[in-house]
């Protein structure tokens, strides 16, 4: 059973490469490029270290457009990659038409 599962998942892999690297790589990007906006948009200075709760956390609208914002950019980042990329595709998709 571990043998046929083994092969089930070599071959899944290759399969889901583009896939894998895709995702990891804008969800990368996205997260990056979200930490370095908020340090923009939110000023954490702000926030006294001694008051603060979690309810002043979750009712802070700016950080979960940020959260949205990062979601957004994940699955813009990962259907451009998916698009553009030139992996799997067949020698002669390249010939010209005459």
């Amino acid at each position: 059973m571990s043998l046929g599962l083994g092969m089930v998942g070599f071959n899944a892999a290759q399969q889901l490469n583009l896939l894998v690297k895709a995702t990891v790589t804008a969800f990368v990007g996205a997260g990056l490029t979200m930490k370095g906006a908020s340090f923009y948009i939110i000023d954490i200075a702000d926030y006294d270290s001694d008051n603060v709760s979690v309810e002043q956390f979750q009712s802070d609208q700016t950080l979960w457009a940020l959260i949205g914002s990062l979601f957004l950019l994940f699955i813009t980042g990962t259907l451009v990659q998916l698009r553009f990329n030139d992996e799997g595709k067949q020698e002669d998709d390249y010939e010209a038409v005459e």
